[in-house]
């Protein structure tokens, strides 16, 4: 499958990169920017990351072989340390597009109580401190 432009706010595994403080603090520009300056340098280790552009695909979601073996240890860490299903957001994201997932994270990581974005990492509102737990 052809690459296509994606915003550097949708990861290749399933992550919401706009959630995140890296991202937000401008520490990360997320994976699919090849800015060098960047002060987050994980992703240029990343198997998935190396796996999905070696594929020349713009996600998981597109390989033949989604899930794999090479997400199994990344899909189990999200799930227990931080409630997130990446196979599931992969699976949303192929249904949806990027845009449109990209707007129902943004709704799901909304605060209830006073509108901010909810830290999924902490599981608290980043704007009034509320726990979502």
């Amino acid at each position: 499958m052809a690459r296509t432009l994606y915003p550097d706010t949708v990861g290749m595994c399933g992550v919401n990169c706009a959630l995140a403080s890296c991202f937000l603090s401008g520490r990360c520009r997320g994976c699919r920017s090849e800015d060098p300056r960047q002060k987050r340098t994980s992703k240029w280790k990343c198997r998935i990351r190396r796996c999905v552009l070696e594929r020349q695909l713009n996600h998981c979601g597109e390989c033949p072989v989604f899930p794999c073996p090479t997400r199994k240890s990344l899909d189990k860490l999200y799930r227990g340390r931080y409630r997130i299903d990446l196979a599931e957001n992969i699976r949303r994201l192929t249904a949806l597009g990027p845009e449109e997932w990209g707007r129902q994270v943004q709704a799901d990581y909304t605060c209830p109580s006073c509108g901010g974005c909810i830290d999924p990492y902490r599981r608290a509102c980043s704007a009034c401190g509320r726990s979502m737990d």
